[in-house]
């Protein structure tokens, strides 16, 4: 996400935080191979629980936790798999922390979540003082309406209403939807 981001918005400065060393090993090669971007991206190898802002404050924040609790499946032996998929470093409840703890007043943060746990998502931003200001469903199908995941946005600031868009990535006939094409576009990521 970070690179996708960096990608599309192109800040002076993009930061990264990675619990597992195979993971940081492999931002850091793909940074290398991007064609000159005038961007400085920094991949910190550490646990983002345990990460002192101190008055630092971002204006964007993102994240992408594991979409699966320990207890929700057979964890892979490979401890890269597993700790992509499981919650072994925190799950959706420590990113919401760790981010309201990096937020300023005018700060957005959005996290990627199986739409199925929202409840455990907008609880724990509640808990946090932050307010869902945008939400993004995505279903596999268009035959399946039932969304299956979600990209929360969430300030500091309530909203009267938040912004909503739903999408199916294919449609009946298993071809990517033009919706869902439209957004990769408006994201920077090309076919």
């Amino acid at each position: 996400m970070l690179l996708m981001v960096s990608h599309r918005l192109r800040p002076n400065i993009a930061v990264g935080i990675e619990a597992q060393t195979q993971s940081v090993g492999m931002a850091a090669r793909a940074i290398a191979e991007l064609p000159e971007h005038g961007i400085d991206i920094d991949v910190r190898h550490s646990d983002f629980r345990e990460l002192h802002f101190g008055r630092e404050r971002y204006d964007l924040i993102t994240g992408s936790p594991p979409y699966f609790p320990l207890d929700a499946g057979v964890l892979p032996d490979d401890p890269q798999r597993r700790a992509c998929r499981f919650e072994e470093h925190g799950g959706v409840e420590a990113y919401l922390e760790t981010a309201a703890r990096a937020m300023g007043e005018q700060s957005r943060f959005y996290i990627v979540f199986q739409t199925r746990w929202t409840e455990r998502v907008t609880g724990s931003a509640a808990h946090h003082d932050l307010y869902l200001t945008g939400q993004a469903d995505f279903s596999t199908r268009a035959d399946k309406p039932d969304p299956f995941l979600t990209v929360f946005e969430f300030s500091r600031q309530p909203v009267d209403a938040p912004h909503r868009f739903r999408c199916a990535v294919r449609d009946t006939d298993g071809a990517i939807t033009s919706e869902y094409q439209r957004a990769r576009l408006e994201l920077g990521v090309s076919e």
